[in-house]
């Protein structure tokens, strides 16, 4: 009989390691996949998060630059700021013109301008952005 003297792993080992290698290696693939689909979907909705906020920036300077247009212009600015939608009331001497355009369901952008008024309650041309801020409407 022959004797055996030398300790192996077999067939048996190596296929073993084999499956368990092949195995890690799936799941890797499989967690990377998830997590690239997530980047993805995050990725999207920054993107649309972002042009809608930029959008609703673009028509509220829009309608910050008429409003201050009729305001060079000596033209009747208040009358105006009322018919476009912008709320128009006093803070420490000054007029304050606010205006909300929405930015998506849930968020809104508010912007507050002051304008500097004489006391006929003229406006005087000069103007200062106060406030632009993003809200969550509820």
């Amino acid at each position: 009989m022959g004797d055996k003297s030398g300790v192996g792993i077999g067939i048996g080992g190596i296929s073993m390691l084999a499956i368990f290698v092949v195995l890690c290696m799936t799941t890797l693939a499989v967690l990377s996949l998830v997590s690239a689909r997530a980047d993805y979907a995050l990725t999207e909705k920054t993107a649309l998060a972002s042009k809608q906020y930029y959008s609703a920036d673009a028509k509220a300077e829009e309608k910050l630059a008429a409003l201050l247009e009729v305001v060079e212009d000596s033209g009747d600015w208040y009358g105006y700021a009322q018919s476009e939608g912008f709320e128009v009331f006093s803070r420490r001497g000054a007029a304050i013109v606010a205006y909300t355009a929405p930015i998506s369901e849930g968020k809104e952008l508010y912007i507050e301008a002051e304008l500097a008024v004489n006391a006929a309650g003229s406006a005087t041309g000069q103007w200062n952005r106060t406030v632009w801020q993003t809200r969550v409407v509820e």
